[in-house]
């Protein structure tokens, strides 16, 4: 959030804390904006939780925390190179 400054009137303010809602609403949730497609991978959604929070997150801590709130498809993503990726969407809650 450093890199935008000097907006007019308090914007300033209103976009730090659209910011900081949006993290606090990925640091309680698998991705509640539905950012990513139905189906994704858990490298998909470590990339996004990372760019919202603005810094790399582990990936193994990651993986444990996200499990609880995703279901593991049958499916794995197709097409690039080395061992396919396990697909997981959404739990229904």
């Amino acid at each position: 959030m450093s890199e935008v400054r000097d907006l007019a009137f308090d914007h300033d303010l209103i976009l730090e804390l659209a910011v900081s809602t949006l993290r606090a609403s990925y640091r309680a949730s698998a991705d509640p904006e539905h950012l990513l497609d139905p189906e994704f991978t858990l490298l998909e959604l470590l990339r996004l939780h990372s760019a919202i929070a603005g810094e790399p997150l582990g990936k193994d801590t990651f993986r444990r925390q996200m499990l609880g709130q995703l279901v593991e498809t049958d499916d794995y993503q197709l097409g690039l190179v080395g061992k396919p990726a396990k697909l997981f969407r959404h739990a229904e809650l």
